[in-house]
């Protein structure tokens, strides 16, 4: 066991760091097309907040609406039945992210096999908040939570994706 934790999270640390990457080369790529701002106005920060939504959608039917209370079950359900090994949920909170992220995270401290990986802001701002949860099991979930400049509405987003081989019933 020893020899498959450093690797896992050397794994999930890597995941991360990948993710940035992208992230960065998005917002560079996007700043590239046109400018900081189009005609419209819309700023390099709200398209790539656009695309990030866009991705979520992207996970297809295997994405339901769900709430802070039941969204561990809907994960479960959407991510089995999901053919491609996929699923999520999303939902929508009043108030700033810490009520939302909190509650996330006091919901997968009640799964005993259930390991938070990593967690933080991902903005200056303090806007963006994200995790990443592994379990024993064979999933990984990334957890994206945003708020609105004036922390007055917060959306949570949950990816599960699965092991598909060597899964445990």
């Amino acid at each position: 066991m020893s020899e498959k934790g450093p690797r896992t999270r050397w794994v999930a640390y890597a995941a991360c760091a990948l993710c940035v990457v992208v992230a960065l080369f998005a917002l560079m790529w996007v700043a590239d097309q046109d400018g900081a701002a189009d005609h419209t106005g819309e700023t390099v920060l709200e398209r790539a907040g656009d695309a990030m939504r866009e991705g979520m959608r992207s996970l297809g039917s295997g994405t339901v609406s769900s709430s802070g209370e039941s969204f561990l079950d809907d994960l479960e359900s959407s991510s089995s039945d999901a053919e491609s090994g996929v699923g999520g949920v999303i939902w929508e909170e009043e108030g700033d992210l810490v009520d939302p992220a909190s509650e996330v995270l006091r919901s997968y401290a009640t799964q005993s096999t259930a390991v938070l990986e990593t967690s933080g802001f991902l903005d200056i701002k303090g806007n963006v908040w994200g995790a990443i949860v592994l379990d024993t099991r064979g999933w990984v979930d990334i957890i994206y939570v945003t708020t609105s400049d004036d922390a007055s509405e917060t959306v949570v987003r949950i990816a599960r994706m699965t092991g598909g081989e060597g899964e445990e019933e």
